[in-house]
């Protein structure tokens, strides 16, 4: 594997895990102390690091990450 692969494949498991614990964290109770402009401002950081990961992986926008079902 070449290192083009290598960073592909290296963004591509952290998209996979970022979903999965974005997703994670939709489902779980955020704590009380968090205003709802502070959880859509994690939402929109996390969901602006999937796109970046997938970017980097080639992973197309829209799909969900390879492995993540």
């Amino acid at each position: 594997m070449n290192r083009r692969d290598a960073r592909r494949e290296a963004c591509a498991v952290a998209a996979r895990l970022l979903w999965q614990a974005l997703e994670e964290a939709e489902s779980n109770v955020f704590d009380p102390a968090w205003s709802d402009k502070d959880i859509e401002r994690f939402e929109d950081e996390a969901k602006g690091l999937v796109y970046e990961l997938r970017r980097r992986a080639g992973t197309p926008r829209g799909e969900r990450p390879e492995g993540d079902r």
